[in-house]
């Protein structure tokens, strides 16, 4: 499965990349007697006339006769002129997997033999080559590393896959801290996901936390969500590191819009004559009561305030407490209510003049 993803991943992200350097590398400027003497010349030369074309519904690359000769001249006058050996690898008679594998001897920094190459080794199934040729192009292109990867994650239902990917991920590759911020959004590759993370416990990673901590809620894996959660944050000491939705995750609509300051701390806007949501956060519930406190700086204008709870689940999703925000205020939660809410906060600024502006500090949901 993942050699058919790769070949059609890297077909589609292969074309692009040759013709920005087709047109980059063009030798048009340098003199005729220049380009007979230079082989690097000439080689740019062969690289600038190469074609892109769809074959199927594929990128496909070409390279005409005259092309493919003067690729070859300039190959004889410098043998280490990579770039002519990549377009000798487009004729379709020649033995590509040979002459790229010598390109690549020549210069490990050439990105389209590298691609190239990679791409002869999917058409092989030879997944055993392509994970440490990911590797040596990531490290070359850290820039490519997320289209690789785009690929390799295509390939959580393939045990065998899985397996190689896990011994290679091991060794830390270069591509790997890209490859576990990529989450599945998919319940059963989730799982694959997180059982795979566990096994290898890679380092930590604020991205990738904030990444998975997202997929785990919108999932409603939430026990899980708020596990992650303590984790990251007794692995950082950084205190601008924010994992929403367990901490706040702002709106920045045109009309209403949050600015988080600090963890607790958010500047809130809204425009004159309009309303909506600004702020939410997941909440973990037990029955019993409960105080919502918060302190507040008008900056400007005027409007109203307001702090809701509503179920996280799907299905019950209405609000079911809502409360201005002015200091505290009591909640109750009743036995049989869902264990985990979602803490909501809106603005109206309906009856002001002004556009609302406004600090808010500390707003807490408390077990009391």
């Amino acid at each position: 499965m993942i050699s058919r993803l790769f070949l059609a991943g890297l077909a589609i992200a292969l074309a692009p990349i040759v013709a920005i350097h087709a047109h980059a590398s063009s030798a048009a400027s340098a003199s005729d007697w220049a380009v007979r003497l230079n082989g690097f010349q000439l080689a740019e030369q062969a690289l600038s006339a190469i074609r892109t074309s769809e074959e199927g519904g594929q990128a496909a690359i070409q390279a005409d006769k005259d092309t493919l000769e003067k690729a070859r001249v300039a190959f004889s006058k410098e043998p280490f002129a990579s770039d002519a050996l990549f377009v000798l690898s487009l004729d379709r008679g020649a033995q590509q997997h040979a002459v790229l594998s010598a390109a690549r001897q020549l210069d490990k920094r050439n990105r389209l033999t590298g691609l190239a190459l990679l791409q002869a080794e999917v058409a092989q199934n030879n997944l055993e080559r392509v994970l440490p040729l990911v590797d040596q192009l990531s490290r070359v292109e850290p820039d490519l590393a997320p289209q690789f990867v785009s690929v390799l994650s295509e390939s959580w239902s393939d045990a065998g896959s899985l397996s190689l990917l896990e011994q290679a991920l091991r060794d830390e590759p270069s591509w790997a801290t890209a490859f576990w911020r990529r989450i599945p959004r998919d319940e059963a590759s989730l799982e694959r996901y997180a059982a795979l993370r566990e096994r290898l416990s890679p380092p930590s990673d604020p991205q990738t936390e904030r990444n998975l901590l997202s997929a785990f809620v919108e999932t409603g894996r939430f026990p899980e969500a708020f596990e992650l959660y303590e984790q990251a944050r007794s692995a950082t000491d950084n205190p601008d590191e924010f994992y929403p939705p367990i901490d706040w995750r702002v709106s920045e609509t045109r009309d209403v819009r949050a600015r988080l300051i600090s963890t607790d701390t958010m500047d809130v806007f809204v425009k004159s004559n309009a309303s909506g949501e600004f702020a939410r956060k997941l909440v973990a519930l037990s029955p019993g009561d409960y105080r919502i406190s918060s302190e507040i700086s008008v900056k400007q204008g005027n409007g109203t305030l307001q702090a809701k709870l509503a179920c996280a689940s799907s299905d019950t999703g209405s609000n079911w407490f809502a409360t201005e925000l002015s200091g505290d205020a009591r909640v109750t939660v009743p036995q049989n209510t869902c264990p985990y809410a979602w803490l909501i906060l809106e603005a109206s600024a309906w009856e002001s003049s002004l556009d609302l502006e406004a600090i808010i500090e500390g707003v807490e949901l408390t077990s009391i």
